[in-house]
């Protein structure tokens, strides 16, 4: 056996071995609660926020309607996130995607997966130190990185199609429309996951002294620092389906034109 095809087994060998742990399986049932379950946590996150931001303000007229305002958009837009969790399931069936063989989709799972133990490992370091922040953000980001190498290594839940033959170019759209379609379908469970280490958050925030340090680890998405300057990081994990939308839709109208590129040039 050649030193080439020595590694290249052992690495198969070693993906079938993780594929056993990780899998969809493993989060299938937690889909539903995990949801539902999140969007009660939103609730009580919206209605903290609010109590910490008109604590912060000192009790004013104004900071209580600003936070009677953003509870109210929260409630609904919970509303409108459930429904983009309903559908997106949809859109990933509604476009297949596919690879030349398994490399890139066992690579990203092999990635993710060693993401998520050197997460778990960090979380335990955090735990032994007594630092509670670090902790629930590796804890979660454990979670997440579980999650995601779970729907990237199942072909049927990405919908990837593996064994024909494509372009360079064609793998190429592929790897993108893999990455966002694994976020879509590890979304509900990583809406519950979210929503609790957002409710955790939001609990120290308001009742340590120095908790308002915390909030700016949740202020790195782009353009919610001015929502968590007025306490309702919720609105975080709520708009992710809708970013997760957009962004979907973004880059499969790419690859969209892309493909239809390829097409051009094939038939020239």
């Amino acid at each position: 056996m050649s030193q080439k095809n020595f590694f290249a087994d052992y690495f198969d060998r070693f993906n079938s071995l993780i594929k056993r742990v990780v899998n969809v399986r493993v989060i299938a049932g937690f889909e539903s609660w995990s949801v539902l379950i999140g969007q009660w946590i939103l609730v009580a996150v919206l209605v903290l926020g609010a109590i910490s931001s008109v604590k912060a303000s000192g009790g004013d007229a104004g900071s209580i309607f600003l936070a009677l305002g953003i509870m109210i958009l929260g409630f609904i837009l919970i509303f409108v996130s459930a429904k983009f969790l309903e559908g997106l399931r949809g859109l990933v069936d509604a476009a297949p995607t596919g690879f030349s063989s398994r490399v890139i989709p066992d690579v990203l799972g092999l990635a993710l997966s060693v993401a998520a133990v050197v997460s778990a490992i960090l979380m335990l370091v955090k735990l032994i130190q007594g630092e509670l922040a670090p902790f629930i953000s590796m804890l979660v980001a454990a979670i997440l990185f579980y999650v995601l190498a779970s729907a990237v290594y199942d072909d049927e839940a990405t919908n990837i199609q593996v064994g024909n033959q494509y372009s360079p170019g064609e793998e190429l759209i592929s790897i993108p429309l893999l990455a966002v379609k694994a976020i879509l379908v590890a979304l509900p469970v990583s809406f519950g996951i979210l929503s609790l280490g957002t409710l955790i958050f939001q609990i120290y925030a308001l009742a340590s002294p120095d908790g308002g340090m915390l909030l700016s680890y949740m202020s790195v998405l782009p353009g919610m620092s001015w929502l968590i300057s007025m306490g309702s990081m919720a609105l975080i994990p709520i708009l992710l389906p809708l970013y997760s939308y957009v962004v979907f839709l973004i880059i499969s109208f790419l690859a969209g034109i892309f493909q239809g590129l390829l097409s051009l040039k094939r038939k020239s």
